[in-house]
């Protein structure tokens, strides 16, 4: 009888434990070039983003903990950034279709969230200033590792 009850609390265990976890976001190809993932690298949540000038840009944290920032229509080689030493500086909120003044308008999709200004410095790099969704900046506000 003690050997039933301790299967059926471990058989339990085990579907709690799969539940938890979380399944990894499908592989897009087009993805996987425009963040220069390495062999078993996979990209996560993919943020709209947007360059000062207003271009549109995705953004993600991969599973090896990089941040990787490409334009979304335009060939270009990624920006790859390691947490180490970086420091994440959010703005100020811009609601979708708000335009702030001096700050050019962001294009995001109707339904998209809040972008907000992000700036990243990096020691040896110079600083990295972009708008990324509101997820997205909460995200990297996690991410970076500044130094102590």
């Amino acid at each position: 009888m003690l050997f039933l009850f301790v299967m059926i609390l471990g058989v339990s265990a085990l579907g709690w434990e799969l539940r938890r976890r979380k399944v990894p976001p499908p592989m897009d190809a087009g993805l996987f070039m425009r963040f220069a993932l390495l062999p078993g690298e996979r990209h996560g949540t993919v943020w709209a983003a947007a360059h000062p000038s207003g271009e549109p840009m995705i953004a993600t944290i991969t599973s090896t903990g990089a941040f990787a920032l490409n334009y979304s229509v335009a060939q270009a080689p990624p920006v790859r950034l390691r947490p180490e030493g970086a420091a994440v500086a959010v703005g100020a909120a811009v609601p979708v279709g708000a335009v702030p003044l001096g700050v050019t308008q962001t294009i995001t999709p109707p339904a998209a969230e809040p972008m907000v200004d992000v700036n990243i410095s990096v020691p040896g790099q110079p600083p990295l200033s972009f708008r990324i969704a509101h997820s997205g900046a909460k995200a990297l506000s996690a991410w970076a590792i500044p130094v102590a």
